[in-house]
């Protein structure tokens, strides 16, 4: 077939296409074969105008349209398609760059005026090879590239969408960024779901493999008047994030915009996942390790990734909550609990752990600074009610590049913090123990201070012996001690027993 110069190859002899709203044209209606350059190119293209043929309509009461550039196969031999919508004084609403050779494009604008005209200029890229055939195709039914058009996922919740069942190939910005991503609004799309009575949601937006080829992921959640409720920037170019809340009121809509890093190459598809379980990111869904107790979780099996802060911080944290875990535990008849918090190596790559210890009032019972980067932390009480419930909170330090997973670690084996739980060393008698054998590190104040100590208790240790017939005994503490006091200031904190002395029972109050 051979193609004249096509009659709408100015935008003065624009082809009025209302009729084919929510329709297709013929495969292979139009051409860009022998047109020539009119009016501007689009704002996105990346050259032009070089071959662009315009078309108009009138817009619906719906305010809105999609135009479609279909190509490949029977539907377009044109390559490297572009096209961009424009009002009728030609200011430009939208536009779309090429994706690939032969890969449909669109364009869309929800706010026109019902009844006016508005027109469609479509081209390709320069080069007289790239010209052909192409279908147009219309839609007046608002796209979830708006809020208004936000897909409703309710029959999702605790579930998934589809893999790659969403793209942000072909969307725009509309209306705010999430506070916490990069940048933004980029290609974000829009979801709407009603809260359920669990009064919680979690979303999980999922990349990589088959779950989709976006890049550098975002999502944000926000009620019904578009106040932001939470958010979570990317974590890695193909890493699955997620974000949630609770406090969510039953039966009222909430919105949910995923959009990815600025630059066309991250745009892609994307799974979708909600959840109205409530999480460990939440005191109301800690996590029940009473199992746990006398052992360890897995390796790594809890993480700071994706969370945000909740309740409060622990006294002796340096800042916080920023990305605080919950877990729960029921005391038993030992009345102690020592909670370790493991990292570094297969443990964990979380760095400057915090941890802290809660009543079910959420009174602070006992908490933990971190030591060091990746140095093992823990927290001990002594006093608790056997068959009540116990809450402990994981952390650590502000900066997203310290979150990462963490082991932890529960023991109701009371310790040498306390007095219950002094070491037993009759043993070490005429000898001693092996070389810093024994630490001040992680420990707390229990009972009074010697009488001769300059200050405290402050981080005291427990150990206990049984007299033998010569009724003496010396205690030595040597080297250079943990909380930076050397072995002559350390002997002023040590309780030497006299000859023919008997020691005071003890009793706890």
């Amino acid at each position: 077939m051979a193609w004249a110069q096509p009659a709408n190859d100015n935008y003065a002899a624009a082809i009025d296409v209302s009729s084919i709203i929510n329709l297709c044209s013929a495969n292979g209606a139009f051409t860009t074969l022998n047109a020539t350059a009119d009016q501007s190119a689009g704002s996105c293209w990346t050259n032009g105008p070089n071959y662009n043929v315009w078309f108009k309509f009138t817009a619906t009461a719906s305010q809105y349209i999609k135009v479609q550039v279909k190509v490949g196969g029977a539907e377009g031999s044109m390559q490297n398609p572009f096209v961009a919508l424009w009002n009728s004084s030609l200011t430009e609403l939208s536009c779309q760059n090429y994706q690939g050779s032969s890969t449909d494009i669109e364009t869309d604008y929800y706010g026109l005026t019902a009844g006016q005209t508005y027109y469609i200029s479509v081209d390709n890229h320069a080069g007289a090879g790239y010209r052909g055939t192409f279908t147009l195709c219309l839609s007046d039914v608002v796209d979830y590239n708006y809020y208004e058009g936000a897909l409703d996922v309710t029959g999702t919740i605790n579930g998934c969408s589809a893999n790659a069942a969403y793209s942000t190939l072909n969307a725009t910005a509309d209306q705010s960024k999430g506070s916490c991503w990069t940048n933004g609004p980029n290609y974000n799309r829009w979801f709407k779901f009603t809260a359920t009575a669990s009064q919680y949601i979690k979303v999980q937006v999922k990349v990589g493999g088959a779950e989709g080829s976006m890049q550098n992921p975002f999502v944000a959640l926000w009620n019904s008047s578009l106040t932001e409720l939470n958010c979570q920037n990317y974590q890695g170019s193909s890493t699955d994030i997620e974000t949630d809340y609770y406090g969510l009121t039953a039966g009222q809509t909430y919105y949910i915009s995923v959009d990815n890093h600025a630059g066309a190459g991250y745009r892609g598809t994307f799974t979708l996942c909600l959840s109205d379980v409530v999480d460990y990111n939440y005191y109301e869904g800690a996590l029940d390790v009473t199992g746990t107790i006398n052992g360890c979780s897995a390796n790594a099996a809890y993480s700071t990734l994706n969370a945000t802060a909740d309740q409060s911080k622990g006294s002796c944290w340096t800042n916080g909550p920023n990305y605080n875990r919950w877990f729960k535990f029921t005391a038993t008849a030992s009345q102690y609990i020592k909670v370790q918090v493991k990292v570094g190596g297969a443990e964990g790559s979380m760095q400057n752990p915090f941890v802290a210890l809660w009543n079910s009032s959420l009174t602070e019972l006992s908490c933990q600074n971190y030591q060091g980067s990746s140095t093992d932390i823990e927290t001990d009480y002594y006093g608790l009610t056997a068959g009540q419930t116990y809450y402990i909170s994981v952390d650590n330090h502000a900066g997203a590049g310290y979150r990462g997973t963490f082991t932890l670690c529960l023991s109701d084996v009371v310790d040498y913090n306390y007095y219950e739980g002094a070491l037993d060393v009759t043993g070490t008698i005429n000898g001693c123990s092996a070389n810093a054998a024994y630490s001040t590190l992680n420990a707390t104040a229990d009972q009074s201070k010697g009488s001769c100590w300059s200050n405290g208790p402050n981080y005291n240790r427990w150990f206990k012996f049984t007299a033998t017939a010569s009724q003496y005994m010396k205690v030595q503490v040597k080297g250079w001690w943990s909380r930076g006091f050397n072995a002559e200031s350390i002997c002023c904190f040590v309780e030497l027993l006299t000859h023919g002395v008997k020691l005071p029972e003890l009793s706890r109050q």
